[in-house]
């Protein structure tokens, strides 16, 4: 933005005076204060009433800003603002220190076996003490159900979990290995259309819905949509809430 004295003017007409000692005065409108006629100054300015060199009080509006220059090109600069940091609340730590398992029975691998990959996560979490208290490493339900089928003993199972700490992958190939190198995919096909079709019993079923804050109207049956609320309500209660 210019500078006040920068700030072009019409140019308004001027007359030459002659002020004390005979030296010519320009004289303009800029001189005069608003309301005053411009010939009435000019005129007393020549009478000697008035004096020739314009008063503060009739400049001081036009008087440009001073800028001030540094004493010293060596001045500090001003302290940087050090970046905002966030805090993680003490809170937030301690309950994301248990994990709630969160691979759905619904999920199959490789071998296309529902709830296997829910199983491997929850005895992996459960071998390093790192699984939610509300879940069990090997349950009676789901997980029961598979290893039966597989015809796995429980605690062989485990124990190839907890020795050997295998990626999925390497669980479906000791898998393979316990059966001989395949699974007959009827097996495969009775389990998971068992899981899939299963069913909770209607005062399980509607503990759940109430602690998630659903409605009880039918509308939920089935036991993998059921169990995936619980683990989504579960998992804000521990982690986010």
């Amino acid at each position: 933005m210019p500078r006040k004295s920068q700030i072009s003017r019409p140019r308004s007409k001027k007359r030459s005076l002659k002020g004390r000692g005979g030296n010519a005065i320009s004289e303009s409108a800029d001189d005069a204060l608003p309301g005053e006629d411009v010939s009435a100054v000019a005129a007393e300015r020549e009478r000697g009433k008035i004096s020739t060199v314009p008063s503060i009080s009739r400049r001081a509006r036009f008087v440009a800003p001073v800028f001030k220059e540094p004493e010293s090109n060596n001045t500090p600069a001003p302290p940087s603002k050090k970046p905002t940091t966030v805090s993680t609340p003490a809170s937030f730590s301690k309950k994301s220190s248990a994990s709630v398992p969160l691979i759905s029975s619904g999920v199959a691998g490789p071998l296309g076996i529902l709830h296997l990959p829910r199983l491997w996560q929850k005895t992996l979490l459960g071998a390093t003490g790192r699984l939610h208290p509300a879940y069990t490493s090997a349950g009676k339900g789901f997980d029961q159900m598979v290893l039966n089928a597989l015809g796995i003993n429980r605690e062989e199972f485990l124990a190839f979990i907890a020795t050997r700490m295998p990626t999925y992958v390497d669980l479906e190939v000791w898998i393979l290995e316990k059966r001989g190198g395949a699974i007959d995919p009827e097996t495969i096909d009775h389990l998971n259309r068992t899981i899939a079709g299963y069913e909770h019993r209607p005062e399980t079923r509607k503990a759940i819905l109430d602690d998630c804050g659903v409605s009880d109207n039918g509308a939920v049956a089935d036991a993998l949509t059921l169990n995936n609320l619980d683990d989504w309500n579960t998992f804000y209660d521990a982690h986010i809430a």
